[in-house]
C-alpha cells in the first residue's frame, strides 16, 4: 500500500471518527469527495493504485476543483476544497517531508460564490401545501403529519429522518430531540396540538419501541432525503393546480427557511430562533433577517400551522412555548 492510500484509509477509520470526533454526516461528505477526487483521477487515466503523496500537487487539486464546479457550483467546489484541507491537515502530522507540496495545497483559496435568495413558502403557501393530504386516508394523513413536524420543528433534512420514538417527548414541555451538526444535541419544542397528532399517529402506527424511526417509509426503513422530497413534490402538484402562484419547485430545506422567515416574522428574537434552528453562529441566522426586512407589515403574523384547524396559532402568546425558546442555550 503506498503511502496516499494508507493515509487515505487512516484520515477515514481513526482521524475524523477517533481524533476530531466529526459527525457521521460530516464523514459522509468527506468520503464524497474523495470518491470524486478518485474518479476524476480514473478518468484521466492515472492508474489510482500507483497514485502517492508525490503525485497529489497543488495543479491536480485545482483541476479536480474546476472540474467539479463545472458539473455543480462554487458553494459546491468549496465544500470539496473544505474536506480536502481537512485531509491536508492530517498529513501534515503524518508526512512532515511534504511539508512543502502540501501547504501549497492549503494555499488555495476559496471562491467566492455569489449568495442565492432564500428560498421559501409565504404563509398561505405553505398552508395550501399542508391542504392537499387526504387525511381520509390514512397513508395520507400520514403524510400530512410528517409534513407538519418537517415544518413545526424547522429541523435539516438529516437531522429529521434520524428522529426516533426515544426523541419525542409527549408531556409538558413538548419537545423533539435532534442530533444536529457537529454530534450536537438540540431540544426543540413543539405546540400542544402537534403533540396530540403525534401520539395519534405513534398510536395508530403502533411504534412502541423507544429506537423505532418515528417516520418510517413502507418497507419499515427510515426515509430517506429523495424519500421526503418524493413526498413533498406529490403535494406541490396539486397545491399547483389550485394557485397559479405556487412555486414550481419545493425542496425540503425550504420547509426550515419558511419556519425560520415565519418565525422572525412573528417577531421572535433572532438569537432564539439562532438557538432553535442549532445554527454555530448567529451570522448564519441573519440571512433571515434580510428577508424580512421587506416584510415588516407581517411582524404580528401567525408562525405556526394546526393541521386539523388549518390556522395559524401565534407563538408569540404562548407562554409555555416562549418560555421553552427563552431557556434553550
Amino acid at each position: 500500500m503506498n503511502k496516499f492510500s494508507k493515509y487515505m484509509t487512516n484520515f477515514f477509520t481513526n482521524y475524523l471518527k477517533q481524533e476530531k470526533g466529526c459527525s457521521n454526516n460530516t464523514i459522509l461528505a468527506y468520503r464524497d469527495t474523495f470518491k470524486l477526487f478518485l474518479r476524476f483521477l480514473k478518468n484521466k487515466k492515472i492508474n489510482v493504485k500507483n497514485f502517492d503523496i508525490k503525485d497529489f500537487t497543488k495543479d491536480l487539486v485545482i483541476e479536480f476543483l474546476n472540474d467539479v464546479e463545472s458539473k455543480s457550483s462554487i458553494a459546491t467546489r468549496n465544500i470539496r476544497k473544505a474536506a480536502i484541507n481537512s485531509f491536508c491537515n492530517y498529513i501534515l502530522y503524518e508526512e512532515p517531508i511534504s511539508l512543502e507540496n502540501i501547504n501549497s495545497i492549503l494555499s488555495i483559496s476559496p471562491k467566492k460564490a455569489t449568495h442565492k435568495l432564500v428560498e421559501y413558502l409565504s404563509d398561505s403557501d405553505m398552508k395550501l401545501l399542508l391542504e392537499q393530504p387526504d387525511i381520509n386516508k390514512q397513508k395520507e394523513k400520514n403524510d400530512l403529519i410528517l409534513l407538519s413536524v418537517l415544518y413545526d420543528t424547522g429541523t435539516r433534512i438529516s437531522e429529521f429522518i434520524n428522529i426516533k420514538l426515544k426523541d419525542v417527548s409527549l408531556q409538558k414541555p413538548y419537545s423533539i430531540k435532534v442530533l444536529g451538526k457537529g454530534n450536537k444535541c438540540r431540544e426543540i419544542p413543539i405546540l400542544e396540538k402537534t403533540a396530540n397528532l403525534l401520539k395519534k399517529y405513534i398510536d395508530e402506527n403502533n411504534i412502541i419501541q423507544s429506537e423505532q424511526y418515528l417516520f418510517c417509509n413502507s418497507r419499515g426503513e427510515k426515509y430517506s432525503r429523495k424519500g421526503i422530497s418524493h413526498k413533498i413534490d406529490k403535494y406541490s402538484n396539486r397545491a399547483k393546480i389550485k394557485s397559479q402562484t405556487f412555486p414550481d419547485k419545493v425542496h425540503p430545506h425550504m420547509f426550515r427557511h419558511t419556519k425560520a422567515v415565519s418565525m422572525l416574522n412573528s417577531g421572535i428574537d433572532i438569537l432564539i430562533i439562532s438557538n432553535f434552528l442549532g445554527h454555530s453562529s448567529i451570522e448564519t441566522t441573519m440571512v433571515y433577517a434580510k428577508v424580512t426586512d421587506e416584510n415588516k407589515r407581517k411582524i404580528l403574523e401567525k408562525a405556526y400551522f394546526d393541521t386539523e384547524s388549518k390556522e395559524l396559532p401565534d407563538w408569540i402568546k404562548n407562554n409555555d412555548i416562549m418560555e421553552f425558546l427563552e431557556s434553550l442555550q
